[in-house]
């Protein structure tokens, strides 16, 4: 999933991610005694116990207590319209169990005179992280600032580790041009939290400006010996130096820290550079050669369909600190790959984050924001589990059962919802967007043919190249490349909640000299427009496809050279449909 086009997510970050890879240089050195994350000054103080002022803020009297869904959908919408750019000087130093860090920020384009900052904390450990900010050199009592705090326990009816979040309004001259500010802060570190919009940030910070983006960091870095710090695009750091970028800080989104060895692999797929990432602990070869394989099939697969190249490289980083899989900035080629199990285990369980997330390459990255990217995603994800893993059509009926239980709002309802960030963690909105989006897509391949649904998909690609793109997109660029009129396609499938139900009726079977003829009715109930795609097994094991226009009803004649014993109605999953089972003149019918 991508940062920006956060309303369109199953989960998100919430905080701007705009960006995990950049330009910078790397310069080893041991930090300046005046940049040491413990240094005191005239305004900060840094320790590994509360100030005052920190203990003061584990009692938020002036936070307006709202539901995480409440809060989710303002940190969207401050996300996706940043009001000031933010430059830095970050200082940190981990000790083996916590990172200590100074971050000297400027922020201009001050266009209101409040500015936000989220923060991460743990109900069951109030010295998670803990907080210092002064603004122009004025310490702030934390507790006496307005805002909004949520907590969460769970996600879609699953448990995970309770945490909170805060949104903080941090009030700023905005007749300045720039206001300058300093945090301080000590961070337990690795907190082993179960979502990635659970640390408000970097996993290495825990805070974040929710409505600035970055242009700017410098990074100064302290490990203890045996210690790495992976930042996709900068490398495995090791010791204590100094790195800088324009895009460091949306790197920062997508770093870790552990002992011990970093694997890592670089290879070319398509003419796209790759480099993948993953810690020692979680190495295990089998799993590790499974992994990379599917990376080279995935990438070759989408490449090979879409005819784009959508980044020269891209990074792909398996970050323990995350549960789930995201692509934070796509177009810059950073995928992150969330789970603590090894990766034999991730590969197993988990085998649709890896093609889902590479998808955004395209989808998100060489095309601008939409919420139709998850379903684009997911559409070329499932055919990487079909073609690549032995659990494709496993992986569909489960979608399918998906849609028949949560798809109670129609594809451009949940468009809107996802546009206004109003959906938050609406099950039938997610799965509307990812999954239905999927067969609709996979139902217009199959109404188009292989050839010209490519060829849509390369139209879409290069009209939207760089830009944002909404349905009229889509139909238009098929359209084109068909040379067909859409309209009635489109409404069905986008405008209804409703899908195809199909039953058979009025079957006959009768021998002809050498072979049998068939005779049935296909109704749908729902009167859908569609070509269907029909199996009919014989009872000597072989089977015959058919595609037949169902309008509502169609009625089906066939020459067989042996007797009928089983028909199937969509047996490769082109369409999602209500399914069911029955006999029909001792004849077993299968809507799959």
């Amino acid at each position: 999933m991508k940062t920006k086009a956060v309303v369109a997510l199953l989960v998100a970050l919430l905080v701007v991610v705009s960006g995990c890879i950049g330009g910078g240089t790397q310069e080893k050195s041991t930090p300046s005694a005046t940049s040491q994350p413990h240094e005191q000054s005239e305004t900060q103080t840094t320790s590994s116990a509360p100030t005052n002022t920190q203990r003061e803020a584990q009692d938020q009297t002036n936070l307006k207590t709202v539901n995480f869904s409440e809060l989710f959908s303002k940190v969207i919408q401050l996300s996706l319209n940043p009001t000031v750019i933010e430059k830095g000087n970050l200082t940190i130093e981990y000790d083996g169990k916590r990172i200590h860090g100074r971050y000297d920020f400027v922020i201009s384009n001050l266009s209101e005179s409040v500015f936000y900052l989220g923060a991460m904390g743990l109900p069951d450990d109030p010295t998670a992280l803990i907080l210092n900010v002064s603004i122009e050199g004025t310490p702030l009592n934390l507790s006496r600032l307005k805002g909004y705090r949520a907590g969460s326990e769970e996600v879609y009816g699953t448990r995970i580790k309770p945490s909170y979040l805060i949104v903080y309004e941090i009030p700023v001259d905005s007749s300045k041009s720039s206001i300058k500010g300093t945090i301080t802060y000590s961070l337990k570190y690795p907190l082993f939290l179960d979502d990635f919009w659970q640390y408000a940030g970097s996993p290495i910070m825990g805070f974040s400006i929710t409505n600035s983006k970055s242009f700017g960091l410098n990074l100064t870095y302290s490990l203890p010996e045996g210690y790495s710090l992976v930042i996709p695009g900068y490398g495995v750091l090791t010791g204590s130096g100094r790195i800088s970028g324009d895009r460091l800080m949306d790197s920062l989104h997508c770093s870790f820290i552990r002992r011990g060895e970093i694997v890592s692999e670089k290879f070319s797929v398509s003419g796209i550079n790759v480099t993948v990432y993953l810690a020692s602990s979680q190495y295990v070869p089998e799993g590790w050669n499974k992994t990379i394989a599917l990376i080279k099939q995935a990438i070759g697969l989408y490449y090979n369909i879409t005819g784009v190249r959508p980044v020269n490289s891209t990074y792909i980083v398996f970050n323990p600190d995350f549960s789930r899989s995201f692509a934070p900035e796509p177009e810059m080629g950073i995928i992150i790959i969330g789970g603590r199990s090894n990766i034999r285990i991730l590969y197993e369980r988990k085998p649709n984050s890896l093609p889902h997330e590479l998808a955004h390459l395209w989808f998100a990255g060489y095309v601008g924001e939409s919420p139709f990217n998850e379903g684009f995603a997911t559409y070329f994800e499932t055919l990487a589990i079909q073609r690549f893993t032995p659990w494709g059509k496993l992986y569909l009926k489960r979608q399918e059962d998906n849609i028949e239980k949560y798809g109670t709002i129609s594809i451009n309802e949940a468009y809107k919802l996802t546009e206004t960030g109003q959906h938050a963690l609406n099950m039938s909105v997610s799965v509307v967007i990812y999954q239905k989006v999927n067969f609709f897509l996979r139902s217009l391949q199959y109404l188009l043919g292989d050839e010209t649904f490519s060829k849509g998909i390369h139209t879409l690609l290069e009209r939207c190249h760089g830009k944002e793109y909404t349905l009229t997109d889509i139909q238009k660029s098929f359209e084109k490349a068909s040379g067909k009129d859409l309209d009635w396609f489109f409404d069905e499938w986008i405008n209804s909640i409703a899908l195809p139900d199909y039953k058979v009726t009025q079957l006959k079977i009768s021998e002809n000299g050498g072979g049998y003829n068939l005779t049935f009715t296909i109704t749908d109930a729902n009167n859908f427009t569609m070509p269907v795609p029909i199996r009919i097994y014989l009872e000597n094991g072989e089977y015959l496809d058919e595609r037949i226009w169902v309008n509502g009803t169609a009625t089906v004649s066939l020459e067989l050279p042996g007797k009928p014993v089983k028909i199937v109605i969509d047996p490769e999953e082109v369409m999602a449909n209500v399914n069911r089972e029955s006999r029909v003149n001792d004849v077993a019918v299968k809507v799959d």
